[in-house]
């Protein structure tokens, strides 16, 4: 992973701090939502004919209206569009946008061999079938360590909800398999680990990626496997010098959500078997991917010397 273009990387204390920015601005941003949306709740009660300005209050909105389904997927478009906005934005001025030294050409130039030859080929059907054995995976392995950590799984079982089963909705699902992936690859394979890799090597600046991007979801069932992916979408991100291979998988993934059999899990044996099948397939997939574009990073390379 590591390579003679980071062998002198020098810290840089404003690089360091742009690493923890991204995240900093998305809770902002994700505070701005809330207020916002609880700004429409009351104004829809108080044009409401139904309801009285006066028995109206803050918390009123937040019990009987915030937490309904429709509105928190509403919150949900609504954040991923703005984080969307600013992170794209911000990634393209400086990453793609830097008319010094002609960079700009070579980015582009970058970006479009590494897009042409991604979809050129089996790859992305590939990404797709890791990302879909990966929630499998993921899934057996979590209902094997559920007895053990029942507290812990509580939170994670309540946000689930929130896509599958009677909270699910197309407008969820739209913010959650479509617009989360895009906004999140933008900003942590973008941004923080764009920042982190001109200060530390490849290695570690896609593990601090990925750790951030764990704690990122809020809660430690989440955390730890979002950490792995993340950690595996950070080196895509590094290997094909675009986010859109990480993009592709990050979709499977978060999609898959819709199509995992219960019958896999019923029983101790069936989840193992699942766990060990579903493992095997990941690593072959990856393998396999890796050898079928060798060519395609070895372009790539060329490019940027």
């Amino acid at each position: 992973m590591e390579s003679k273009k980071y062998s002198n990387v020098q810290v840089n204390i404003k690089d360091i701090i742009f690493v923890f920015l991204p995240i900093l601005i998305s809770v902002v941003i994700q505070y701005v939502v809330i207020i916002g949306d609880i700004i429409v709740l009351f104004i829809m009660n108080v044009l409401s004919d139904e309801r009285s300005a006066k028995t109206i209050s803050a918390a009123t909105i937040l019990e009987r209206d915030y937490n309904q389904p429709m509105n928190m997927a509403f919150m949900s478009v609504a954040r991923y569009l703005v984080y969307g906005l600013v992170f794209c934005t911000w990634y393209y001025k400086v990453y793609v946008r830097d008319n010094s030294k002609g960079a700009e050409n070579k980015v582009g130039e970058i970006i479009k061999t590494s897009c042409k030859k991604t979809f050129a080929s089996i790859i992305p059907l590939i990404l797709i079938i890791v990302g879909y054995a990966s929630q499998l995976f993921v899934d057996a392995i979590m209902t094997l360590v559920r007895p053990i950590f029942t507290e812990a799984f509580a939170q994670y079982d309540k946000l689930v909800a929130n896509v599958v089963g009677v909270y699910s909705s197309p407008v969820m699902l739209i913010a959650v398999i479509i617009l989360a992936p895009i906004a999140e690859e933008f900003m942590f394979r973008g941004l923080v680990q764009g920042y982190a890799l001109k200060s530390i090597s490849p290695m570690w600046g896609i593990i601090l990626q990925g750790f951030l991007f764990g704690l990122y979801h809020g809660n430690i069932v989440q955390g730890v496997y979002a950490f792995v992916l993340g950690t595996l979408l950070g080196y895509l991100a590094y290997r094909y010098k675009t986010l859109v291979p990480g993009i592709i998988l990050h979709m499977a993934i978060n999609a898959s959500l819709l199509i995992i059999p219960k019958s896999l899990f019923e029983t101790t044996t069936t989840t193992v078997i699942t766990a060990v099948v579903t493992g095997i397939a990941i690593i072959v997939g990856l393998v396999v991917m890796f050898k079928k574009d060798s060519k395609l990073v070895e372009n790539i390379e060329i490019v940027e010397e």
